[in-house]
Order: C-alpha cells, then sequence, then structure tokens
C-alpha cells in the first residue's frame, strides 16, 4: 500500500507526461459522458471545478454548460479551510489564487448546496468504490461531510484509476458516488 504523498506524486507524474492530443480525445469523450449525465437527469446546477493541467481541464466544460443555460458554480476557498460555491459567468468572473488556481471573485453569489443537482469533485486517483485522492487539502471532504446527500461525480483518465487497497481510506474522507472515466472506442 502506497502513501497518500506518494501516490499524488506517482499520479502528477503520469498527467504530466500525457500527450497532448491523447489528452484532448480522453477530456472530450469524459464532457460527452457528462453532458449525457446532465441530461439525462435533467440537472440544471453543476458544482465543479476549474481544473487545469495536470487535472482535467474543464474550462470549456464551464462554457459548454452556461451555453445550455446550466448553472455554473464555482468553488471559492474561505477562512478556516473552508469552501463555498459561487455563480460563475465566464472567465472575467474568476481571480487567480496565490497557488494559480481560478476562483470565483468575492462579490459573486453565494449558492446554498440545496441548488446543487451534481457536484464533480476533482481528484487525482480513484478506487472502484468511489475512494478519492484529492489533493490534500482535504476542503471536498469537510464540505461534502456537512452535505451527505450531495449527488457527487469525478471526471478520470484511465491513469487515474486504480484497484481498491492501492492506498488507505481514512475515516474523514468522503466517497464519490460516480467516476465517469475514459472508455476508449474503436
Amino acid at each position: 500500500m502506497e502513501s497518500k504523498q506518494a501516490m499524488r506524486q506517482i499520479i502528477l507524474d503520469r498527467l504530466t507526461k500525457l500527450p497532448l492530443e491523447e489528452r484532448e480525445r480522453m477530456t472530450r469523450d469524459l464532457f460527452d459522458q457528462v453532458m449525457s449525465l446532465i441530461r439525462a437527469n435533467r440537472y440544471h446546477s453543476i458544482a465543479l471545478y476549474y481544473g487545469q493541467v495536470p487535472e482535467i481541464e474543464t474550462s470549456i466544460l464551464c462554457e459548454d454548460l452556461l451555453k445550455q443555460s446550466i448553472q455554473v458554480l464555482l468553488p471559492r476557498i474561505e477562512p478556516h479551510r473552508q469552501m463555498t460555491f459561487r455563480q460563475y459567468e465566464g472567465k472575467q468572473s474568476l481571480e487567480r489564487t496565490s497557488f494559480g488556481v481560478y476562483q470565483p471573485k468575492e462579490q459573486a453569489e453565494i449558492v446554498d448546496n440545496s441548488q446543487i443537482d451534481l457536484m464533480i469533485v476533482p481528484g487525482l486517483a480513484f478506487q472502484p468504490d468511489g475512494t478519492r485522492l484529492g489533493f490534500g487539502g482535504g476542503y471536498y471532504d469537510r464540505y461534502l461531510e456537512h452535505y451527505p446527500n450531495t449527488q457527487t461525480c469525478s471526471l478520470a483518465f484511465p491513469q487515474q484509476l486504480f484497484d481498491l487497497g492501492t492506498w488507505g481510506k481514512d475515516s474523514y474522507d468522503i466517497c464519490i458516488h460516480e467516476i465517469v472515466s475514459y472508455k476508449e472506442t474503436r
């Protein structure tokens, strides 16, 4: 069993080495799958993250959702290691943090969790039971601990999928309901 920190480095190395063409092909497939999930469930309000390489880049998904009149909510880091979800209204409504992450500006409207139909949770690695390895800040685990009925999914490239027990699960780790992973077609 690998330590979580060792796993993070392994995954970041894998993701960094992904060829651009392969990354774009897999990202398009993931976005098609998640859009089908959203349409099938008639979701109107989606909380997600503004991912950048080496993560799955979600800026195009954010814009596509807006074009379909779906409410897009992005996380904003708050004091005391907390997080709120705020209205996204295009890249101009974001600011870059000292960590290089984009988040809604402070004046963006905070949206109550009860308004979220689906939360797309970021992660570096996933196990079949929904165990997620994030970046180590614990923001999503702390947030979801208070909202256990929030419907969640995560997007994953094959390089991010691991067998059960690859790393340990802690008592505070919150599992994801569904992992949307790249499906190679021939």
